[in-house]
């Protein structure tokens, strides 16, 4: 099973690099309510970014209720202010929220970096709005993303975040960054093995002393993948597991990604050893 595992996570990486340049699918951000009273549903409020408040349309469930021009500190409900579209699903207790013309990974960005943070409005079935709840951070400092799926406790007032969108770095994420140099590494990798078998066979120790530079050159990209790697996949501020046991997994995972690399790190000491 564990190297149907390791044969699974490859393949994902292989499909990754394939479909890179792809669209992502349009997933919407999601928010369970627990507890719930009765027959309740919850709607997004928003805290207008613009000077000018602007109603763009009432969607058919806010129309006639206690929603219905409901302008609290500047907190009004989010048709009232975006594109924002509110679908309800598992009997009330699920809001899907898509931003503009869906919910890709982009556009669930972009609503938090713009927002910033949201409440929710609990309102029966006759329109009554029966409590609006605490604030939900859009940009949580102890997390490297955006809340993608977050479930709220009515009983303890709490929301917990149970999915991110990672943020990027110059337009990429953590996780792009180790893809694009894990498969730049696949390359200086076979040119650095090439490198070191041919000091190897010639035992030219000029010829050595000249490729030392570019020897350290060619390894840095692995090095950086690995340590790249350790970070997205361990560190829990960037949505990894840091126990052991997983740690030790993904060794064995970036052994089987790094195993040129390997290769490049075994024959070494035998090249210096022959060209000294």
């Amino acid at each position: 099973m564990k190297i149907k595992k390791y044969i699974y996570m490859i393949l994902t990486v292989i499909g990754g690099i394939l479909l890179f340049t792809g669209c992502m699918p349009h997933i919407p951000m999601t928010i369970k309510g627990e507890e719930l009273p009765a027959d309740s549903v919850m709607h997004i409020l928003l805290r207008s970014v613009e000077e000018k408040k602007q109603k763009l349309y009432i969607p058919d469930d806010i129309n006639g209720t206690e929603l219905e021009g409901y302008n609290r500190d500047g907190w009004v409900p989010a048709a009232y202010v975006d594109y924002v579209y509110e679908n309800h699903t598992d009997n009330g207790t699920v809001l899907e929220v898509s931003y503009g013309d869906g919910a890709s990974d982009d556009e669930i960005r972009a609503f938090c970096q713009k927002y910033k943070e949201v409440r929710f409005a609990v309102v029966d079935k006759k329109g009554k709005i029966l409590y609006i709840t605490d604030t939900l951070n859009l940009i949580p400092s102890d997390r490297f993303g955006y809340p993608k799926d977050v479930t709220y406790s009515a009983r303890t007032g709490r929301f917990t975040i149970d999915n991110i969108v990672d943020k990027q770095i110059c337009g990429v994420t953590l996780f792009g960054w180790w893809l694009m140099v894990s498969v730049f590494s696949w390359i200086t990798d076979i040119i650095l093995l090439a490198v070191v078998r041919k000091a190897i066979k010639c035992r030219d120790r000029n010829y050595f002393r000249q490729m030392r530079l570019p020897i350290i050159l060619l390894a840095l990209p692995s090095v950086i993948e690995l340590i790249i790697g350790i970070v997205a996949f361990t560190v829990p501020y960037f949505g990894g597991n840091a126990e052991l046991s997983n740690f030790l997994e993904l060794l064995k995972v970036f052994a089987v990604l790094n195993v040129i690399f390997i290769a490049d790190i075994l024959f070494l000491p035998i090249a210096i050893k022959y060209n000294k």
